[in-house]
């Protein structure tokens, strides 16, 4: 069973343009808006809230020592422009997450991988050593 226990950022993450920050039930109406309007592109990968009551599991699945949701926003006015996840989040000695967008480096290939839309679909590895993360100007903060 999942340990339901809170991993959410307790700060935001700010950066030049952009700040990182925990999602709330405020955000609702805004993410299910951009989520509706971004129907053709998320088409066959990913299926985000598009009611409130998806917005909700959304929310809960959000908040878990597995898995953290982190709204991506801009410094000027705050608006949201997007989100990344943090799942399959493993601790001890082995430490490891799955992350869908970043700056990442290649590490490899895996042919035919991953099923998307009904399809096995090739996929790439990347990955940051922590030791790169922290050695980024201006890094000063983890993610969890």
């Amino acid at each position: 069973m999942t340990n339901q226990k809170s991993r959410h950022l307790r700060n935001p993450i700010v950066g030049d343009k952009v700040l990182l920050r925990t999602p709330t039930s405020k955000d609702c109406a805004e993410f299910i808006a951009l989520n509706r309007a971004s129907r053709r592109f998320h088409r066959g990968l990913v299926s985000p809230p598009t009611t409130p009551e998806q917005f909700a599991a959304f929310l809960k699945r959000s908040d878990t020592e597995t898995s953290i949701c982190v709204f991506i926003c801009l410094v000027t006015d705050g608006s949201l422009i997007g989100a990344m996840s943090l799942s399959q989040i493993f601790r001890g000695g082995f430490q490891n997450a799955y992350l869908g967008y970043s700056g990442f480096r290649k590490e490899g290939y895996s042919p035919r991988y991953l099923k998307v839309s009904g399809r096995w679909q090739d996929h790439e590895r990347w990955a940051i050593l922590a030791e790169d993360w922290q050695a980024r100007p201006g890094t000063t903060t983890k993610l969890i």
